[in-house]
């Protein structure tokens, strides 16, 4: 385990080209203030059943160490915000962080591989409104969600899902 403290790690050099850059200001800032109290390890729901630690993400982040991005752990924090509703320094937003950090490994192609997919997915959806194009879903299945939208109204996504259920059945 490392034994550095996050406030030990303020002194690599600020030229290199690092993924930090990425980050806002503010919460770059924010990560520099932190006090080692371990109200966000004490509090964490994912460190509870897991080897998760968020003290150990913000000292990596500090220390500019990229291998933060491919390291499992990031993927472990459930977002829940426990930390961020009792950390003393109010401008650490922990959750903010994790989710910036995943969104920096899905770019740089180092999350793990069902995420990358997901995010293409999401992409898509975002610039075209679909998931799926025409060439990722089948005629069939296109009418018959066609027929489900038609005779249902107000509940569409109900009578989707459950058609998709009675397809997979």
């Amino acid at each position: 385990m490392n034994s550095k403290s996050c406030s030990d790690l303020t002194s690599k050099s600020q030229d290199i080209d690092d993924f930090t850059q990425n980050l806002p200001e503010s919460l770059r800032n924010a990560l520099h203030q932190c006090i080692t109290c371990g109200k966000c390890v004490g509090s964490c729901t994912a460190a509870r059943v897991s080897d998760f630690n968020p003290r150990l993400i913000v000292a990596k982040v500090i220390d500019k160490d990229e291998t933060v991005l491919t390291d499992e752990m990031l993927w472990k924090c459930f977002l829940c915000h426990q930390c961020a509703m009792l950390c003393p320094k109010k401008d650490m937003d922990l959750p903010d962080l994790i989710y910036r950090l995943r969104q920096i490994a899905i770019q740089k192609g180092i999350a793990p591989t069902p995420l990358k997919k997901l995010d293409n997915w999401l992409y898509r959806f975002f610039d075209s409104g679909k998931i799926a194009g025409p060439n990722h879903v089948n005629e069939e299945r296109t009418e018959r969600l066609k027929k489900v939208a038609e005779t249902s109204g107000v509940n569409v996504y109900k009578k989707c899902i459950e058609e998709l259920e009675e397809m997979e059945d």
